[in-house]
């Protein structure tokens, strides 16, 4: 894109068109911050993942090779897995053949693919490495790997990519050719810094600014993401890289004052009244309006949420304005026993997920008329809809479903559905028989007879033997799309924190038919998630479970305001996508 030219008089741009524009004065890196921290020990590749054919350590170095007869499938790259990067200040030290290029990622996103070969693929930011010294191919510019910008800030540009997605540069090279071939070591080793604060990127070489970036443009600007080096595809290239180090910068705006201002809602409809089948209407009429919580740039999801409040003495809502492609929404337990059919008839003794039949059939109901449309209507816009099951990551489960590790083809998939339907067809779901006689004391017999009949028992003697190591897929009420991924619950959280990271996410959603207990305490649960995202729990029937009844509405007030004390709690209706977006 040409550069930016301000109207000027005709003389000043007679001496512009005669002599070339100087060079700004150099600038130097500020000092290293006290906090930087070395990622490369030197020695192995720990704490780094990438194709083990390509990478290696040689003599203290982090080597990456191609060769005609070890060629890469593509652009690959080398990922740092024990951290994100949002804003910080790296520093390493590099030097390559001059026969390919390679890159230096950051906030950028691990674009998981169906490619067995190739799994390591990134996109976003890239700070570019070459070996070469002519302007404008050379080491420093950065490069929007895998998007639409292309080179989108040249060494030497002092660059801004506005709101509209417009590309200016100030006038006055940082560098120019001749002091760029004077600063660049070719044939040898370069060192390199990169500072990204807020929506500004600098690049340093050897000692001195020679990109300036300021980011504006909010449908491609990344504020977080993996940090990963890369390895080019085509002709057989190496690239080395030694004393890695990187450190968290605070970032400028990281907080401000939150006005908690309250303006009473006069006469409002009860909370969660829009599926009064699946839910009792909570008439609190004490309510008021706070200020947002959370009003990104360039927002197109609004999530009105609310909460109890003992201060307030009622119910307090904020219209909350979230960005759709750094948000995902997570299903929390969608249970399908049975290959996804519906859930068995509970035996007497013999307990499958809700306990009773009609709070099975509820349940069904309500995933396919409330919660499916929910995740059909952001599925596309979302950085990804999520489904957290219970167990591991076995090996039919790993067929039928993306995972954060990979996509099964669709050969995969249709074998994991035929061994699920055997698997799941061949089990017994009864639990052993109700105990007929057993000892309660005289003076304490209500206590023993719950020692006996526990109110929830996940054992054998309810659910049968091995019913929790099934592969229990997503209830067939949902229709579950090639790109959603499932995580597990006994994977743990961290893999979860770094995908969703690594998308970019900042807003989670958790939405579902769940227990209290599932959405706060397992690996999806917001007592994991509140910490490192922005957690709504959406949904008009998430919250509570017990009992079921025959209205068949169950939620109670106090089931409600028990779990919306501690949570910002949201209905279906009152997450809205700007359309015309």
């Amino acid at each position: 894109m040409p550069r930016a030219i301000r109207p000027v008089g005709l003389v000043l741009l007679a001496i512009l068109y005669l002599a070339p524009a100087r060079a700004e004065p150099p600038e130097s890196p500020p000092s290293e911050p006290a906090g930087a921290r070395p990622i490369f020990n030197g020695r192995d590749l720990a704490g780094w993942d990438g194709d083990p054919r390509l990478w290696s350590v040689q003599d203290g170095a982090l080597r990456g090779e191609t060769t005609e007869a070890n060629p890469a499938d593509g652009n690959t790259f080398l990922i740092w897995k024990e951290g994100t990067t949002r804003d910080f200040d790296l520093r390493l030290t590099y030097r390559c053949s001059a026969s390919n290029n390679s890159g230096i990622q950051y906030r950028s996103i691990h674009a998981v693919q169906g490619n067995p070969r190739n799994p390591w693929v990134v996109r976003g930011y890239q700070h570019e490495l070459r070996n070469e010294v002519d302007l404008p191919s050379v080491a420093g510019f950065i490069y929007d790997e895998g998007g639409k910008r292309g080179r989108m800030c040249l060494v030497g540009e002092r660059a801004t990519w506005d709101a509209e997605g417009r590309k200016t540069v100030a006038d006055g090279p940082l560098i120019d050719q001749a002091a760029y071939r004077s600063l660049f070591r070719l044939d040898d080793w370069n060192d390199v810094v990169i500072i990204a604060k807020g929506n500004r990127i600098r690049h340093y070489l050897n000692g001195r600014l020679i990109v300036d970036c300021t980011d504006a443009d909010p449908q491609s600007a990344r504020r977080e993401g993996i940090l990963a080096l890369q390895l080019h595809a085509g002709k057989p290239m190496w690239v080395e890289f030694k004393n890695i180090r990187i450190a968290a910068l605070d970032p400028s705006g990281s907080s401000r004052v939150f006005e908690n201002r309250l303006t009473p809602l006069a006469d409002p409809p009860p909370l969660l009244a829009d599926y009064p089948e699946f839910v009792e209407p909570v008439r609190e009429r004490n309510r008021f309006e706070g200020p947002r919580l959370v009003d990104d740039t360039d927002a197109d999801v609004s999530v009105r949420a609310w909460r109890f409040s003992y201060n307030a003495r009622g119910v307090v809502e904020m219209p909350n304005r979230l960005r759709a492609s750094q948000t995902a929404v997570i299903m929390v337990h969608p249970w399908g026993i049975d290959d996804g059919q519906g859930w068995r008839t509970p035996e007497p003794a013999g307990v499958c997920d809700f306990c009773t039949v009609e709070k099975n059939h509820l349940a069904a109901r309500h995933t396919r008329e409330v919660i499916d449309p929910f995740l059909k209507r952001l599925r596309g816009r979302v950085a990804c809809v999520m489904f957290s099951l219970p167990g591991g990551r076995d090996p039919i489960r790993a067929k039928l479903y993306r995972s954060i590790h990979g996509r099964p083809t669709e050969a995969e998939r249709r074998q994991g559905a035929a061994e699920l339907t055997e698997r799941l067809g061949a089990f017994s779901y009864g639990g052993e028989p109700l105990l007929e006689r057993f000892d309660v004391s005289t003076d304490l017999p209500v206590i023993d007879y719950f020692k006996n009949f526990p109110g929830v028992d996940a054992s054998p003697r309810y659910n049968g033997a091995g019913f929790w190591d099934l592969p229990i897929p997503v209830t067939r009420d949902i229709g579950v799309d090639p790109a959603d991924v499932v995580i597990y619950d006994a994977e743990g959280y961290a893999p979860l924190r770094r995908f969703l990271k690594e998308q970019g996410v900042r807003h989670v959603l958790l939405t579902g038919y769940a227990t209290d207990m599932c959405y706060c305490r397992t690996t999806a649960g917001y007592e994991n998630l509140a910490d490192d995202f922005n957690v709504f729990l959406v949904g008009d029937a998430t919250l509570a479970t017990f009992p079921a009844n025959d209205t068949p509405r169950y939620a109670t007030n106090a089931h409600i305001s028990y779990a919306a004390l501690n949570h910002l709690v949201t209905q279906i209706s009152w997450v809205v996508l700007d359309e015309q977006r």
